[in-house]
């Protein structure tokens, strides 16, 4: 069967969704383990329910669920002699690249997406840029249709945001010592009714001589439009902004801001300050305090990154793999067993737990020997908040040697931020990157 009759056999039976605006896409990790898109063959993200898999793993769900429709998304690093312009406000930009901020060596992440159908791998849909013109026409023939859903579902996952990071975005305040995100005491905010109504984009910051078109935020009181202040976003470069915010919540008393460009559907990743609580906040009528000043969040589209997001990326760009024993000879070891955790924060505590667990048989063959029975028992919505289902995954992949790897120490190691969050729930201190206590977090 060739690729077009196989696309079109697995949209009759259903195995392709389209893509909604709220959609949550999995694309940072593969579901049952810890292979990302760096790693060969990528992560292939199935478009009935737009979770990822390693391609060892996308097999395995799709002969037990008959879901067979992917995007192999691939992401590679590439040398560069000249760096590419670089932005350093925050925004995204059009490519679909990631320029790193290390010094040396100079190198970009390129990203690339394919449409492929268990079990032929091989084949390939790569088109997606001539099927922008394919869809300005009317189709009649199921085969131009299927490439117009590809096209959509290809462009959405390369825009996302990730679930994965909504998750932390949505319940934390700051991607440093995650203390967990409040409702705001302002949830009545009292706004004034001045018919003050703002465009949907071409936002400029209102303070005089300023003029600003990025870093800006939305006063929730009335309507007010200032600059944020500048922030660092790496060693030596500083996003734009003039404080201009903080100036008029000093001088108006208003203290509930938005940042504007990152109003989109999806309201659990708009960025929302109150200057008085002197944190980020969750306003639970948010959607309401903006359309008061003519914003509808339906209509919009993310341009702009949150706050926590450039902390997040500077967090993840930090080379904490330097940091070491000052002074200590170590002689490092590889294979099953000996899988080197990643320090989130200050998870050093649960590290150790979890390096002392897989000493202990009964609990190897419980969550290490099984874990794919126990994954494919569990639906896969419920798999990323699933306890068994993330111990299973950290203990399977400590145990693989997959991640301890003397020829190919590029992949070495793994960080177990979802095992993290699952573990600790909601419990006041372990939901945050603060030290803990070993006995007590075992406990």
């Amino acid at each position: 069967m060739d690729f077009e009759d196989a696309a079109r056999v697995a949209i009759e039976n259903n195995m392709f969704s389209k893509p909604t605006g709220d959609q949550k896409i999995f694309k940072d990790q593969c579901a049952y383990c810890f292979k990302d898109p760096h790693f060969k063959d990528g992560l292939f993200i199935n478009l009935k329910n737009y979770h990822a898999f390693c391609r060892e793993h996308a097999e395995i769900y799709s002969n037990n669920t008959g879901n067979k429709l992917y995007v192999q998304f691939e992401s590679t690093k590439v040398i560069i002699e000249e760096r590419a312009e670089e932005r350093i406000d925050g925004e995204p930009t059009s490519k679909m690249t990631k320029l790193t901020i290390e010094a040396d060596p100079k190198y970009e992440f390129e990203d690339k997406y394919c449409v492929v159908i268990h079990p032929d791998y091989s084949q390939k849909f790569h088109d997606v840029e001539s099927v922008v013109e394919i869809a300005e026409y009317e189709f009649a023939n199921t085969k131009i249709k299927f490439y117009v859903f590809f096209f959509s579902a290809i462009k959405t996952i390369a825009k996302a945001t990730s679930a994965e990071r909504l998750a932390l975005m949505s319940s934390s305040s700051n991607a440093w010592d995650a203390d967990i995100k409040l409702i705001t005491k302002h949830v009545d905010l009292v706004q004034h009714d001045n018919g003050k109504r703002l465009a949907l984009s071409g936002w400029q910051c209102e303070e005089d001589g300023c003029g600003l078109s990025e870093n800006l935020w939305l006063n929730l009181t009335d309507g007010a439009v200032r600059c944020g202040r500048s922030q660092f976003v790496a060693e030596g470069k500083k996003t734009e902004g003039n404080g201009h915010m903080q100036d008029y919540y000093a001088a108006s008393g208003f203290p509930l801001v938005v940042k504007l460009g990152t109003i989109s559907p999806n309201l659990d990743s708009v960025d929302v300050y109150s200057y008085d609580e002197d944190d980020a906040v969750i306003d639970p009528n948010l959607e309401k305090h903006l359309k008061h000043f003519g914003l509808d969040p339906s209509k919009l589209e993310k341009t702009a990154k949150s706050t926590i997001e450039m902390e997040l990326d500077m967090n993840e760009k930090w080379e904490w793999a330097k940091c070491t024993e000052d002074g200590a000879v170590l002689e490092p070891i590889y294979g099953p067993g000996y899988t080197g955790l990643i320090n989130t924060g200050s998870s050093c505590y649960m590290n150790s737990v979890l390096q002392a667990l897989i000493q202990v048989d009964s609990f190897c063959e419980r969550y290490g020997e099984v874990a794919i029975d126990t994954f494919l028992r569990c639906p896969i919505e419920d798999i990323h908040t699933d306890f068994n289902c993330q111990f299973s995954k950290v203990i399977r992949a400590m145990l693989s040697g997959d991640y301890s790897s003397e020829a190919d120490p590029s992949h070495n190691s793994i960080k177990p931020l979802q095992f993290k969050r699952v573990a600790a729930g909601n419990h006041r201190e372990f939901s945050t990157s603060k030290q803990q206590d070993v006995e007590e977090y075992i406990r």
